[in-house]
């Protein structure tokens, strides 16, 4: 009624009315109203271009939120201030989007705009999530002022960029001067010393020390390192001990056995995890399933898959990148894209050589593959970058799905048939880019928006270089 209301009134485009309405709408996700009415404000200030980007942000609307800075820039002489392009950075850490993040940030510079301790810990963390750890450090060290987050930011990016020793050096130095550390610390710490023996040994006892074992992000954490680690026989204690164990606990043990071969076992937790009322997510389908099919227990894959249909509202998978500080985004199977035939001959034809090969690795049973598997989301992306980039040219590509097995062994077996530097990041996005838009030996940087493997790790410190002439390097960069 009083939406109606105001409405009705003449008045309703302008100022703080029309501003409050685009941000109502918004809210509740009413997004095509949200830009038209936006389109009719006569006089746009600062606060209506506030409004609209993080309304934008908050909800998800990535591809808006980024389109909205070039035109805030391009249609008005309106100079931004922090709290205009903290939501940006936000969505830029998200999405990978080095390109815009790295224009946003000389904007703030230029501007006089890294004064604000939250807007610079969100662009440490991009930096981070980047892998570019030397300025990140830079970033931190000319901070007047540092909070928890800082350091937590901070200390994340070392763990997270294989400096363990760094990352548990920064919590000292951040308790010699007199700061606190949180759960998000020690989490932090607990996800980056997996495959680091001393270190994970350091940070568990810290945990113990502490007290903040009793925290359920905490014990998850050591869950899922101990699981990742093989180490089966430790991770139900952790899991037993846990107070309430949430969906995310119940999904890491459930992996742990599914991905070390212990399928009977994974079945039993599932049917617990049922009867306890906690609802799977896609994440543990998945794994269950690839269980199943590994251990060929075909009928039991076939009525997970039946459950998941049912139960699970899985997030529709797709992939951006970057070109031109535009974004471009793929789903699986997409023919929206105006070179759609071509992209997906061309990956046809990659797929093809492989298969001639004969080594295309047997991941799922061959009634459940087929050609959705041939058309990923990030293999149209791949092909879509080779397009409009030119050799040698680094590409970033953002996933915002798990991995399947499938996906890995395709870039293994690409690596060996082209005898090229590939950098091994998410899925078959990062064979497309290290056969088909390098020269050997150039870098490539792949990233995505969730945790890295252990074999992505594995395969970035084995560095394949046939050709002694060139000297290739590997980058591999993920969220926790």
């Amino acid at each position: 009624m009083v939406h109606a209301k105001v409405i009705k009134s003449l008045n309703y485009k302008h100022g703080f009315i029309g501003d409050r309405l685009v941000s109502g709408y918004c809210g509740f996700l009413c997004f095509d109203d949200a830009k038209k009415l936006f389109s009719e404000i006569p006089d746009k200030d600062l606060v209506s271009w506030n409004y609209l980007i993080s309304g934008f942000s908050r909800n998800g609307y990535v591809l808006e939120c980024l389109k909205s800075f070039p035109r805030l820039r391009l249609e008005t002489n309106l100079e931004p201030r922090e709290v205009t392009l903290a939501p940006l950075i936000s969505v830029c850490i998200d999405t990978r989007a080095l390109g815009l993040g790295k224009s946003v940030h000389r904007f703030a510079v230029k501007y006089g705009l890294l004064w604000e301790v939250k807007f610079v810990n969100s662009i440490i963390n991009m930096y981070g999530n980047d892998g570019n750890v030397d300025v990140t450090v830079r970033l931190f060290k000319a901070m007047p002022f540092r909070t928890m987050v800082s350091w937590n930011s901070v200390i994340r990016v070392f763990v997270e960029n294989g400096l363990a020793e760094e990352g548990i050096r920064s919590l000292d130095l951040m308790r010699n001067d007199g700061g606190e550390f949180d759960h998000a610390t020690i989490v932090a710490l607990v996800q980056g010393t997996t495959d680091v023996g001393v270190a994970r040994l350091v940070v568990h006892g810290l945990v113990i020390v502490s007290g903040f074992g009793a925290d359920t992000n905490v014990s998850t954490a050591l869950l899922d390192s101990y699981t990742k680690l093989g180490r089966l026989i430790l991770s139900p204690n952790f899991f037993s001990e846990m107070r309430g164990p949430d969906r995310v606990a119940w999904t890491a043990l459930l992996a742990g056995y599914a991905v070390h071969g212990h399928c009977k076992h994974a079945i039993k937790l599932f049917e617990l995890m049922v009867e306890e009322g906690i609802e799977p997510d896609h994440v543990g389908f998945i794994h269950l399933v690839n269980a199943c099919s590994h251990s060929g227990l075909w009928t039991d894959a076939a009525k997970i898959r039946i459950l998941m249909k049912r139960g699970c509202n899985r997030n529709p998978g797709y992939s951006f990148i970057e070109h031109l500080s535009k974004i471009y985004s793929f789903v699986v199977g997409d023919q929206t894209h105006l070179e759609s035939e071509r992209i997906h001959a061309k990956l046809e034809e990659v797929i093809t050589r492989i298969r001639q090969a004969g080594l295309m690795e047997c991941v799922l049973h061959e009634e459940v593959k087929g050609d959705m598997i041939n058309s990923h989301s990030e293999k149209l992306a791949m092909e879509f970058g080779l397009s409009v980039t030119d050799a040698g040219t680094p590409l970033i590509i953002t996933k915002n799905l798990k991995v399947c097995d499938d996906c890995h062994g395709m870039a293994k077996v690409v690596s060996q048939i082209e005898k090229h530097n590939i950098n091994y990041h998410s899925e078959k996005l990062a064979i497309g880019f290290g056969l088909l838009v390098t020269d050997a030996g150039t870098p490539v940087i792949i990233t995505k928006n969730v945790r890295v493997c252990d074999d992505c790790h594995g395969m970035a410190k084995v560095k394949i270089n046939p050709n002694p002439q060139s000297s290739g390097s590997f980058l591999i960069i993920g969220l926790k």
